[in-house]
């Protein structure tokens, strides 16, 4: 049964996110330690007694900023189901420009968020979350019939950093190229690697 939205759930989600944008805002000016509630509550205009019944902190502020992102990233990646056909380097193609995508709409969070890893646990969350993505791709397509000559949570770990410092560099950039080019251009940086170590022959087109 769908879940009618009331007048009220309209009101909490607008307290969330004029907090979750003030929260952005003060973190492109200042350092997170240094920001103070009364500071973000003065930037969302509301008052402090509402900041407290959503949050119990600015840190736990911050987690459910990240927490809802994440949440879009998972919902934006094309689902494991239609890769099993295709080839690998297809499959990472198809993965990279969702993802590439996903870090377009969300650029001022992912601009602010990342690199904060102190206070945001944004970094280990993606790494951990690209790993797993490229593993269950491998392993919906033809990676079992690979001769490996590294181990892959070796290659995985690899590729994920590679691809965060890639978004990190981009968004540092003001985005000067498309999703289409920077997801294109990530597999071809990593498909020699690849190609060679976990033993797919695979070229992207």
């Amino acid at each position: 049964m769908s879940h009618k939205i009331t007048n009220q759930d309209l009101r909490i989600r607008r307290t969330h996110k004029l907090l979750h944008d003030a929260l952005l805002a003060l973190m492109s000016e200042k350092e997170l330690e240094t920001i103070t509630v009364s500071e973000i509550v003065d930037r969302a205009m509301i008052n402090r007694a509402t900041f407290y019944r959503h949050y119990e902190d600015k840190y736990h502020l911050v987690r459910q900023c990240v927490r809802n992102v994440y949440a879009e990233l998972q919902k934006d990646l094309v689902p494991i189901s239609t890769y099993s056909q295709k080839p690998v380097i297809d499959s990472g193609l198809s993965a990279g420009l969702s993802l590439f995508k996903h870090v377009a709409n969300y650029a001022s969070f992912y601009r602010v968020m990342l690199g904060r890893k102190e206070v945001t646990g944004l970094e280990q969350l993606m790494i951990t979350h690209f790993e797993v993505t490229v593993e269950q791709r491998l392993l919906a397509s033809d990676y079992h019939q690979m001769q490996t000559i590294i181990p892959l949570d070796l290659f995985l770990r690899f590729t994920a950093t590679a691809f965060l410092g890639v978004v990190q560099w981009w968004l540092e950039h003001e985005q000067p190229y498309t999703v289409e080019q920077m997801a294109h251009w990530f597999v071809q940086l990593v498909t020699p690697g690849a190609s060679s170590l976990l033993g797919f022959a695979d070229k992207p087109s």
